[in-house]
């Protein structure tokens, strides 16, 4: 099943990732109900999966025109893996949030196809496993010494605890809406509408009220912070 869906998840569109995530939960309910297969041997199938996601999607690598056809690719597998980290396979958690890290946390790229390139990532996360990484937040346990090194926080975020918390999501939103601005003009059309989309979601998920709140916090905390320089 690995190798299979490790090559369909590369040429199927973003728009149509979320037939590709059926398919694999319509085959794993079926394989669980009506083959002799075990959970511990489809859990296997998934583990495998998501070690080829690692080993080969990772990182999108050189950006630029020329390599447009493979980061278009590398963007459609976090599409992917967003999907399936959305639906509940915690183990995939873990590859959002260090694409999360990597592009909410630190200081954005100055390459404009580079940083194109993982703010498309970052997008497809919070869009669809958004919502996921909000209620692990809710319930933040103290990570183990592996945990810790896995979750540990970039530059611009090391106020915050090395978990999936609510602080880190609020931070996560706070940096996002801050995007538009901070790139200006040059920021590509798709992302600035996708952000715009996000933005409206936390509507949806009934979070706009503790949002507000924890802006208005960060915001009297960077007043204390100016008043003490």
């Amino acid at each position: 099943m690995a190798p299979a869906f490790i090559k369909m998840k590369r040429l199927v569109s973003k728009q149509h990732q979320t037939l590709l995530v059926k398919a694999l939960l319509h085959m794993l309910d079926n394989a669980l109900n009506h083959s002799d297969k075990t959970a511990e041997e489809l859990a296997k199938e998934l583990n495998r999966l998501y070690i080829a996601y690692r080993e080969d999607d990772s990182s999108p690598g050189e950006t630029g025109a020329e390599n447009f056809l493979r980061i278009t690719r590398w963007v459609r597998v976090q599409s992917f893996a967003a999907r399936l980290s959305g639906k509940g396979f915690k183990e995939w958690d873990i590859a959002g949030i260090r694409t999360l890290r990597h592009v909410l946390e630190e200081p954005l790229p100055k390459s404009a196809p580079e940083r194109d390139t993982w703010l498309k990532a970052a997008c497809e996360w919070m869009k669809h496993a958004g919502d996921n990484f909000y209620l692990e937040g809710q319930n933040s346990m103290e990570p183990t010494e592996i945990q810790a090194v896995e979750l540990r926080v970039g530059s611009l975020a090391s106020h915050l605890q090395p978990t999936m918390n609510l602080g880190r999501w609020y931070f996560w939103c706070k940096r996002l809406e801050e995007v538009p601005e901070e790139v200006g003009e040059e920021l590509d059309g798709e992302t600035r509408q996708n952000i715009g989309v996000i933005m409206e979601d936390m509507t949806r998920w009934h979070m706009v009220e503790e949002y507000e709140e924890q802006r208005q916090i960060d915001m009297y905390l960077d007043f204390l912070n100016h008043q003490s320089h």
